[in-house]
């Protein structure tokens, strides 16, 4: 950072954290944005399937395994779909299979594709244990999408509780009871 003229930051709080080592006139506040023409609200609804979504890495921040509780406690079976790959799956796929969850793996989705994942989804679900300033809880949001999220960093910037989304802490039967 440095060696930096400028450091981008795309939250308050790295903005903070960036500017305690560089100063503040060195960083600049340049949020994540969506193009709204392409990810737009749908103009139907979505099946009567409830489909939980989430798109984003397969790994251990992104805290899958809770949202694979939180589905199994659930008294209407639902499917959770994850798009994306990472270290992770074969983990959330033994864990689906202890908690009888049906989770469907898109893999990865070319990003032209994502608005219509957003589309079909009933809800979002962001679980993760720490987030910059995720995009994809962004461009959700544009697609009309119901959206939660754990009230953590990154995501408590972007979710006002109850107006744009529901933040939950790291708790699985608060995710369920939100879901």
């Amino acid at each position: 950072l440095r060696f930096a003229d400028r450091v981008i930051a795309t939250n308050p709080a790295i903005r903070q954290a960036v500017s305690g080592r560089v100063g503040p006139s060195r960083v600049l506040f340049v949020p994540n944005a969506v193009g709204t023409s392409r990810f737009s609200p749908p103009q139907a609804a979505p099946s009567d399937e409830p489909v939980i979504l989430f798109v984003g890495r397969l790994s251990p921040e992104k805290n899958l395994p809770l949202l694979v509780r939180a589905a199994s406690r659930l008294s209407r079976r639902v499917t959770v779909r994850i798009i994306g790959s990472g270290p992770m799956k074969d983990t959330i796929v033994e864990q689906a299979a202890t908690c009888n969850v049906r989770v469907d793996f898109g893999g990865v989705v070319d990003h032209y594709a994502l608005p219509d994942e957003f589309r079909r989804a009933t809800i979002f679900v962001l679980p993760s244990s720490g987030e910059g300033h995720p995009k994809v809880l962004i461009e959700a949001m544009s697609c009309g999408c119901a959206c939660i999220g754990t009230d953590v960093r990154g995501i408590r910037d972007l979710l006002v509780d109850p107006e744009t989304g529901v933040l939950v802490p790291l708790d699985e039967a608060r995710l369920a009871g939100a879901v």
